[in-house]
């Protein structure tokens, strides 16, 4: 092992010793405060201890050198003054071993023999107890930091899942499955299926997943896995919200979801009229479905530009000089 490899994994061993225990574990009241200190020997090089200050249970049996991160101490069986344990550390930088403490009171010190495929190592370490805790230790200060963070995490997927529900442009976080991060989250979901059977967003959807026909890929369907998601039918919503569209003024949806109502206001409304003839009501619509066959739908009353006028000055010329 290099000197420089070993004084990484010794540095990051006595980090490991000289900090927290299982964040996840409780400490009850009447924790007790120890000062711990570690030190690491290896290849002849020696790391500077390291001190944290870290709370654990009078009650727990594991010794008060404590661990994080990827190594535990297991295995600790105590006679006497004297307590015997074991060590591995998975990851990156796997290593194995064994180790005894002496207490003296409210004092202790020991020491253990790590290997490591980079090669073996030695440590001491010694404590004292400081009293009771006060919720300034190194674990307790970490539990309350991945607390913060666990509710920064679920505020945020709250606001996620908020913004989900109400542009609803999307089914899949509400979806099984590993993109389904708001599946579990009821409120929302009723709250996107609410939105989903409106026609803004059917026919954003509809548009969305005929553009992706044909390519085959995940999430090429939103409007099929909308309805499924929400317990509809395509057919049957569509059926629904065009039977109300011309009612409700949604003419652009009509035209675009609706061929067969589409079809009759273009011949009631729109076929052999001017643009300006058409009532206010329609006059958008039948602009829109306007296709070149002005006997079918109202085209705007256009004004003959100039080259409009040079060109039918031109024919009327050829048809005068017989060319």
């Amino acid at each position: 092992m290099t000197a420089i490899r070993a004084v990484a994994v010794a540095g990051c061993l006595a980090g490991c010793l000289a900090g927290a225990p299982a964040f996840a574990a409780d400490i009850p009241a009447g924790g007790v405060r120890w000062q711990s200190t570690v030190s690491v020997k290896a290849m002849g090089m020696t790391m500077p201890g390291q001190t944290a200050m870290v709370c654990m249970d009078p009650k727990s049996e594991a010794p008060p050198v404590s661990t994080k991160g990827d190594c535990e101490m297991y295995d600790y069986h105590r006679s006497g003054d004297t307590q015997t344990f074991k060590m591995r550390c998975s990851g990156r930088e796997k290593m194995e071993g064994s180790g005894s403490i002496t207490y003296a009171g409210d004092s202790y010190h020991g020491s253990m023999q790590m290997h490591a495929d980079q090669g073996d190592m030695s440590m001491e370490f010694s404590g004292k107890k400081q009293g009771a805790c006060d919720g300034s230790e190194v674990n307790l200060r970490a539990k309350e930091q991945i607390k913060q963070v666990q509710a920064n995490a679920s505020a945020g997927m709250a606001a996620m899942c908020t913004q989900s529900a109400e542009a609803a442009n999307s089914p899949y976080p509400f979806m099984p499955g590993a993109a389904g991060v708001c599946k579990d989250d009821a409120a929302h979901k009723q709250q996107y299926c609410k939105n989903f059977q409106t026609y803004k967003v059917f026919g954003e959807q509809a548009k969305m997943e005929a553009a992706g026909k044909g390519g085959g890929g995940m999430m090429s369907t939103p409007l099929a896995d909308s309805a499924t998601l929400c317990g509809v039918t395509v057919d049957g919503l569509r059926q629904q919200l065009c039977q109300r569209a011309e009612a409700q003024g949604e003419l652009d949806f009509l035209r675009t979801q609706c061929p067969a109502q589409a079809a009759a206001i273009t011949k009631r409304e729109c076929a052999g009229r001017s643009y300006t003839s058409v009532s206010d009501r329609y006059r958008a619509f039948c602009s829109s479905v306007a296709d070149g066959d002005e006997g079918q739908a109202a085209k705007p009353d256009a004004k003959p530009t100039v080259e409009d006028k040079l060109k039918k000055g031109k024919d009327k010329l050829k048809g005068l000089l017989g060319f």
